[in-house]
């Protein structure tokens, strides 16, 4: 059997042997691998890639992960920043990297979601959402930031070796970027923070766990199978020292208060109709986290390892970072401070009257805010990043101190409200709808196409780029302060929509007015096919125009150049409504080299 293995998988019978003894030591959740490398590619080129089932690779990887202050996962991307200023970056490729060797350790960073065999002896393992905690077991080492270097082997540069070109492989550690940076690409968003306490054993003044002996204060109860229940009423202060429980329950009007030390909660944590928790220090909720009615929690750093629910009217306040692996739902007039940085890794959603303000940045699955007449408050004092869908809500102002970042699709619902002080960029279609307001501080960036709805308002302060079509309805309104790049098509699908253009407007594609419709251009206009002047429209060109197709007009056009008007295909003849310094037919116009290409 084992021979024919090993010719199915192109390997040796030793090679065989090896990783059938390698993968009787590891445990990853409930997956066994059956390989002799895996395969971990930091910015390499093609074919060069450095394996972590040997000692040396294993070490370099445990030293760089020990020896950073925090780590990030960002699509296939793995940030590591140390506490000199200095970063690195390794590219996952879609892969996780579980590295192994021949004892029982073996270096978890997250848990798989799919395995196959991509070619002989290399495994490719998916991302697995990070719904659910990943706990320590005895056969078990989780490689955690925060720990220091140890002296002998500090965290450096690798040795230079043969000029790579940027993004090659063995990058240099770079210094971080400023704060300020471009589109949130930088934000530092930190996953593991020192102050949040550990999932590793920690001495506890209360215990109320299962097999063990059990501490607890007076008013409290331990059941078998180690949950700490205070019941109706029952107010207990622990100021010795930390708390550590299997699972965590407060009853009604109950209060735990820890004065002194951290609470680790191996499970869900769960208060009742108008219960209270308050600490001083850091709080571990492996599983779940249920905050009822009316309750008032306050915390330290505070990580949770499955989802988040603030039930109707509850009080939270985090002085710190606040961590969520799974989703979060903010019910009906809640109340949410975020003292420190928010990291929401499954999705956000907020009821009517609902509250969000966090001092830090805020990073989260895919966003859901009210509509149909509801509303919420949402503010982030740094940078927003949506790992999903963003839908920002009904007729209230959601802010964004610094820059932001969709990683889908982002919609303004009807009247809807969105203010971004610094760059928003969105991978997918920027939707607005009736009424919605959207402002842009700085540079707006549209990696697909942008619909603007009848009668929405888009001002955006410097430069704005679609790299896919731009449609427009009714009375809608564009106003960009630079300049503006449309790489597919622009059609103005309803009357009297309003461009204005502070600087040169770029249009690679067809460019379609509609009745009454006002285009008000500072710099050049330039567009790499035919223009539409629509019936009792008007358009105002600052400087030159370059028209590589043909120009087309409706009953009462009106197009006014304050410089030469430069076209490949056709004008009307005669051009009614048409002005320029001058008129240029050039039939080898080509403003490809306009476009930075």
């Amino acid at each position: 059997m084992i021979n024919r293995l090993a010719s199915s998988r192109g390997m040796t019978l030793l090679e065989v042997l090896v990783g059938m003894a390698i993968a009787g030591v590891v445990s990853l959740i409930a997956y066994n691998l059956l390989s002799t490398s895996l395969v971990f590619s930091e910015n390499e080129k093609a074919g060069s890639s450095l394996r972590l089932n040997q000692e040396s690779g294993l070490e370099q990887l445990r030293q760089d992960v020990q020896g950073a202050s925090s780590l990030s996962f960002q699509k296939d991307v793995l940030r590591l920043s140390f506490a000199n200023g200095k970063t690195r970056t390794y590219t996952l490729d879609g892969t996780v990297i579980i590295a192994s060797t021949a004892g029982s350790e073996s270096v978890v960073m997250d848990g798989v979601e799919a395995m196959a065999f991509e070619e002989p002896g290399v495994v490719k393992i998916r991302l697995l959402r990070q719904d659910l905690p990943i706990l320590l077991t005895d056969r078990t080492f989780t490689a955690k930031t925060g720990a220091p270097p140890k002296p002998e082997e500090p965290v450096e540069p690798d040795p230079p070796g043969e000029p790579e070109e940027p993004g090659g492989p063995n990058p240099p550690i770079e210094p971080e970027p400023p704060e300020n940076d471009t589109f949130c690409e930088n934000e530092a968003l930190k996953q593991n923070d020192p102050l949040i306490p550990s999932p590793d054993a920690m001495e506890a003044f209360v215990v109320c766990l299962p097999g063990e002996q059990s501490i607890i204060p007076s008013g409290a109860s331990c059941s078998r199978d180690g949950t700490l229940s205070l019941g109706y009423q029952q107010s207990t202060t622990v100021s010795a020292g930390n708390v550590r429980v299997k699972a965590l329950n407060i009853g009604q009007e109950a209060h735990l208060n820890i004065v002194n030390g951290q609470l680790l909660v191996e499970k869900d944590l769960n208060t009742n109709y108008r219960s209270r928790l308050t600490t001083s220090s850091g709080v571990y909720t492996g599983g779940s986290v249920t905050v009822s009615n009316e309750n008032i929690v306050s915390t330290g750093p505070w990580k949770i390892g499955g989802g988040l629910h603030h039930r109707f009217a509850a009080k939270v306040t985090v002085n710190g970072p606040l961590i969520v692996e799974g989703a979060t739902v903010l019910d009906e007039s809640t109340k949410t401070n975020i003292q420190g940085t928010l990291i929401i890794n499954g999705s956000l959603t907020m009821k009517s009257g609902s509250s969000l303000i966090a001092k830090g940045s805020i990073a989260s699955g895919t966003v859901v805010l009210p509509e149909n007449g509801q509303s919420a408050l949402f503010q982030t004092g740094g940078c927003w990043l949506v790992r999903g869908n963003a839908n920002v809500g009904h007729d209230r102002n959601i802010q964004a101190t610094k820059s932001m970042k969709v990683e889908g699709t982002l919609t303004l619902p009807v009247a809807a409200k969105l203010s971004v002080l610094g760059n928003l960029l969105v991978e997918g279609d920027l939707v607005t709808l009736h009424q919605s307001t959207l402002s842009v501080g700085e540079e707006l960036h549209v990696r697909k196409d942008g619909h603007l709805g009848n009668s929405t308002v888009t001002t955006v302060e410097k430069k704005a780029m679609f790299d896919g079509h731009v449609t427009a309805d009714f009375n809608a309104n564009l106003n960009v302060k630079e300049t503006l790049h449309i790489k597919g098509h622009t059609t103005f699908k309803g009357n009297q929509v309003h461009l204005t253009v502070g600087h040169d407007l770029l249009n690679e594609g067809t460019f379609t007015n509609k009745y009454a419709s006002r285009v008000h251009i500072g710099g050049r206009f330039i567009v790499r096919s035919n223009y539409l002047l629509p019936q009792e429209g008007r358009t105002v060109i600052g400087k030159d125009a370059y028209i590589q197709g043909s120009i087309t007009s409706e009953y009462q056009p009106s197009m006014v150049v304050h410089g030469t008007l430069y076209y490949k295909g056709t004008i009307p003849s005669p051009p009614t409504g048409i002005q320029a310094s001058q008129v240029v037919h050039q039939p080898d116009l080509d403003v490809t080299p306009m476009f930075g290409e």
